[in-house]
């Protein structure tokens, strides 16, 4: 229990650290107002994205649960769509690859497997 309360505590503490000096070292390197416009433009075009990646899984949910399946994959994708979203808008220069790569259909599968292994080995070394 306490092994990934450290492990989220480290995270949310490094990100923004990294974020940070990311952005000061890019800011130094093409100026600062660039590197403004930058997360700007990156916040921009990650909505439009987000938006629109949303809506196509959430037309695959409707369409899924229209045939009765269950619609597991889409609800994952729609997770991690949501995620994204929140990356993106967040300002930073790695939370934005991170977001971006969330939003990339290819990419969002290698994401979801890797969550999946992740999330069963766990289970299986807990029980």
């Amino acid at each position: 229990m306490f092994y990934w309360f450290w492990r989220i505590l480290a995270l949310l503490a490094l990100v923004p650290l990294v974020e940070l000096a990311l952005l000061l070292e890019v800011g130094r390197l093409i100026g600062t107002w660039r590197t403004v416009a930058i997360v700007i433009v990156t916040a921009i075009i990650g909505s439009y994205l987000t938006s629109r990646e949303g809506t196509r899984v959430l037309g695959r949910i409707k369409e899924q649960l229209t045939h009765g399946t269950v619609p597991s994959d889409a609800l994952f994708d729609a997770a991690l769509i949501g995620g994204a979203g929140l990356l993106l808008l967040t300002p930073g220069l790695l939370t934005d690859v991170m977001g971006f790569l969330c939003l990339i259909p290819a990419t969002r599968t290698v994401i979801q497997r890797w969550i999946a292994r992740r999330a069963e080995s766990f289970i299986m070394d807990r029980y």
